[in-house]
């Protein structure tokens, strides 16, 4: 499994790297990222090209579901994006959480 930080150091690792931003928060274990109001507070000063979310499932008439301590953090990062991706498993498509 793949985590916020193997992502991170995968990226800074390459030639013409982007930046990254690592917000700080609370270490959530079960969706390896940070949370919390820490966590939206720093990302709601920025804006950003793209945002990438991941979910928990994927409901075509509500969007992505998360865990109810994720969705803040979810909802933040959408506002300040200019484009949000949303990266789910083929599985979670039409799963409601």
């Amino acid at each position: 499994m793949t985590n916020s930080l193997q992502v991170a150091n995968y990226l800074l690792e390459r030639e013409n790297e982007p930046k990254v931003l690592m917000t700080g928060g609370t270490w959530d274990t079960q969706s390896h990222s940070f949370q919390g109001k820490m966590a939206e507070l720093v990302l709601q000063e920025y804006n950003f090209d793209q945002a990438f979310i991941g979910a928990a499932g994927l409901d075509p008439q509500k969007g992505t579901t998360t865990f109810n301590e994720l969705i803040g953090l979810s909802r933040v990062m959408a506002e300040v994006a200019r484009e949000v991706i949303v990266m789910v498993e083929s599985e979670k498509i039409a799963k409601k959480i």
